[in-house]
């Protein structure tokens, strides 16, 4: 799965005609925007291409409520999931021949989803057979990330998407659910306009809004303050085993997902007995750490599918 910006989140599962499979879900904000019925998907999906040409049938999905105000599943691990999961059994409809293996690829959100789907794929969807899983600067440590992202423009934006989405899904099982109890009243009208808007296309809009909250979006610590620590803490994956071979990558001069967050995360997986490659890449950042992965993640697919990967490096 790629993400792109808060607007797209892919999660993409696929696989050879008959024998293998990658899968992906989006998040994205605004209807004419969402992948679905937008942009090309297969022009900002990292390695779309490269596992077309490697014989992989790729499946993508649009997360429930996707563009639909105030019905967005941004950083909902189990919603993500669940789509992922639901186009990969779509897609196997279409496809004739025995069932595949599925492995799934992901960046940023996209890489939360992969990991909730590879925790719950045995349960939900055993049938189809998820062997591998990959990620590129992943949102795994999300108390650690609001952290290193809220003083700038980035965090107020992504923040707005989760806040909103948080308030909107855990509404009725969390009754006092309040976006008042984490922030002032200018974050409070702001947060609604803002998770409507997407990074592609409304840039300016959405950082219009978000600039004067900089430095001041919060009034309490939501991973701190119930029951927003709850649900940050329900959202982060490694609550249950993966028992599939993973792939780390982590541009090191990423300023969004901070290299000591993804270290963190794989410190626990690795501490958990799970078998985990942890690649990362000096010269890369947000932006191009996902498209510098996809010569590792191939390898590591072919091999992991083959039941030969690569020693873990825990």
């Amino acid at each position: 799965m790629s993400g792109v910006g808060g607007c797209a989140l892919w999660g993409r599962a696929g696989w050879r005609p008959g024998r293998h499979g990658v899968g992906t879900p989006d998040d994205g904000r605004g209807r004419t925007l969402r992948p679905s019925v937008g942009i090309d998907p297969f022009l900002v999906m990292e390695g779309a291409a490269a596992l077309l040409r490697a014989g992989y049938v790729i499946a993508a999905a649009d997360y429930p409520g996707l563009g639909v105000a105030g019905q967005s599943s941004y950083l909902v691990g189990a919603s993500e999931a669940y789509r992922m999961l639901d186009s990969v059994r779509a897609a196997r409809s279409l496809v004739a021949g025995p069932g595949p293996s599925t492995p799934l690829w992901g960046h940023l959100q996209g890489g939360q989803a992969v990991l909730f789907a590879g925790q719950l794929a045995g349960s939900y969807a055993p049938e189809l057979r998820v062997r591998a899983d990959a990620v590129a600067a992943p949102a795994t440590e999300l108390g650690t990330l609001l952290h290193d992202d809220i003083g700038d423009i980035s965090g107020v934006t992504i923040g707005s998407y989760a806040f909103a989405a948080y308030s909107s899904v855990y509404a009725s099982p969390y009754p006092g659910l309040s976006l008042s109890t984490i922030l002032p009243p200018a974050g409070v009208a702001a947060t609604p306009p803002m998770a409507d808007l997407c990074l592609f296309g409304q840039m300016l809009t959405i950082h219009a809004l978000a600039r004067p909250l900089i430095g001041g979006y919060l009034s309490a610590d939501p991973s701190t303050t119930p029951p927003w620590s709850e649900l940050l803490a329900e959202n982060t994956p490694a609550s249950a085993p993966l028992g599939v071979p993973l792939f780390v990558a982590q541009g090191l001069k990423d300023e969004l997902v901070g290299p000591a967050a993804t270290s963190a995360y794989v410190a626990r997986v690795c501490a958990a007995g799970e078998h985990v490659v942890f690649r990362q890449y000096p010269d890369d950042d947000h932006s191009s750490i996902s498209n510098a992965a996809v010569p590792d993640v191939l390898p590591f697919f072919a091999s992991a599918l083959a039941g030969t990967a690569p020693a873990s490096t825990c």
